[in-house]
């Protein structure tokens, strides 16, 4: 009697966690989601100008509480996310410029500022042993006719198209 009870308690928390798995797809796209409805970037239409921005994070005006104040990406590093749909569940963000290197499939984390940022998100919850890591690739929303090899501030590669 003990061993089937133990069994059925051991098959009811793997079930359990495949569902909150699946909670936690849904959170981690709702993350996702939220971060490519911003630009990438809020200097991507003044880089010539302004360059990529250099040190992440919420400018004065905007609140991680209310996130329709937010403008950008990087906006969201560094931040603990909650949403009352997913409960028990937080999600920790980091974000980084990356570079691309499309013919060996390789990312590597770059001081610079790229074209790219990495969204790297961990969705945690009580039930879970380790969370669980999503990643993403975010970039572009640059003027069409600017194709930019690497912004460095104060040294730009320009070619119009």
């Amino acid at each position: 009697m003990g061993v089937l009870f133990g069994s059925i308690r051991v098959m009811e928390k793997r079930l359990r966690q495949n569902h909150l798995l699946t909670i936690a797809d849904s959170f981690s796209n709702q993350i996702i989601n939220e971060l490519e409805l911003r630009r990438f970037d809020e200097n991507s239409n003044s880089i010539a100008e302004n360059g990529l921005t250099l040190v992440f994070g919420m400018e004065a005006d905007e609140n991680i509480a209310d996130w329709s104040t937010l403008d950008d990406v990087d906006d969201f590093h560094s931040k603990n996310l909650t949403y009352d749909a997913f409960p028990q569940m937080d999600a920790n963000v980091t974000l980084s410029y990356v570079n691309l290197d499309i013919a060996s499939g390789s990312v590597q984390i770059s001081a610079t500022p790229t074209l790219f940022k990495r969204l790297q998100l961990v969705i945690n919850h009580p039930l879970f042993d380790t969370g669980i890591r999503y990643s993403s690739i975010f970039g572009g929303g640059f003027d069409s006719e600017l194709l930019i090899e690497r912004a460095i501030p104060l040294s730009l590669s320009l070619i119009h198209i």
